[in-house]
């Protein structure tokens, strides 16, 4: 575990739990139901882009069962960005889960359902010479549970590639947006649909696509199913914001940013581990600034 677990994180309580945002399940192999229930609780934290309390919760599992592949599936995951100093859990969780579906090939005894180990496929392979592959990979398994609502989602995200230079959308961005737009009008309030709808348009020019009809409707609707989630308050910021209701952003910074301050007090975490406040209050004096309170702005940022 010492390998996996970063001493920050073994140094803090058990991370609890929000059943309201788990809008997606799957059964997850395990001799623990606690050990499922913390996996499932690191997928919702994923799509909703908050890193390191899924990698929390990911951890919780694997201390729970030490045998978990998607425990070490979401540790990968969680730790998948680049700019950080757990490169060497992610690494040694990356070796875990390989080896665990290796051991479970050679036990006639035990058996890992082949949607795990595709899953545990492509997350390696976000880590290969061929990150690409990892997209295609989840699409595969579409192929064989084309109602696969988790690996459609990842596979969608992973499939975008931004902007041109001039602001036009790329092949891959829009071809990704397309999918997502099926996945909303199927799941229109499903929660993890709609968090990677409004992540996907996080970026976009203002000219190219209208924000204020298209995005931030479902925004607040996440913010009305769950108004003490810190990740939805500051997204729906972002997009109030960007859709120029300066007053309406700065309260919500305001709250994302006092939500995230009270998970710090809690938790005995520093804003050091929790760049969400960090955001949260970057944003806000971008915020007050925009609505002519320079000294407001300055004093926060």
């Amino acid at each position: 575990m010492g390998d996996v677990i970063h001493p920050v994180v073994a140094k803090m309580p058990v991370p609890q739990f929000n059943d309201r945002i788990v809008a997606l399940r799957m059964p997850i192999t395990t001799s623990s139901e606690d050990a499922e229930k913390h996996v499932l609780q690191g997928m919702a934290l994923l799509h909703a882009a908050w890193d390191f309390e899924a990698y929390r919760h990911f951890c919780a599992a694997a201390q729970l069962d030490p045998d978990c592949v998607m425990a070490y599936w979401g540790i990968t995951l969680s730790l998948a960005a680049p700019n950080h100093e757990f490169i060497n859990e992610r690494m040694a969780a990356i070796n875990r889960m390989l080896d665990l579906v290796e051991a479970y090939e050679k036990d006639p005894k035990r058996d890992l359902p082949l949607i795990e180990q595709e899953y545990v496929i492509a997350v390696a392979q976000l880590f290969s010479s061929e990150p690409g592959a990892s997209a295609k990979t989840l699409e595969g398994i579409l192929e064989t549970s084309p109602r696969n609502l988790q690996a459609g989602l990842l596979a969608t995200f992973l499939q975008r590639d931004g902007y041109t230079e001039f602001g036009d959308m790329l092949w891959g961005q829009e071809e990704a947006i397309r999918k997502m737009k099926l996945y909303l009008a199927e799941h229109p309030d499903n929660l993890s649909v709609l968090s990677f709808w409004a992540m996907l348009h996080a970026e976009a020019p203002d000219a190219d696509v209208d924000l204020r009809e298209n995005v931030l409707p479902y925004v607040r609707k996440m913010v009305r199913m769950v108004p003490d989630f810190p990740p939805y308050q500051h997204l729906l910021g972002h997009f109030e914001w960007r859709c120029g209701n300066h007053q309406l952003a700065q309260e919500a910074f305001e709250r994302s940013s006092e939500l995230y301050a009270a998970y710090m007090e809690k938790n005995k975490v520093s804003f050091h581990d929790c760049e969400g406040w960090v955001r949260s209050r970057l944003y806000l004096a971008s915020a007050l600034y925009s609505r002519g309170e320079i000294k407001k702005a300055i004093a926060v940022a």
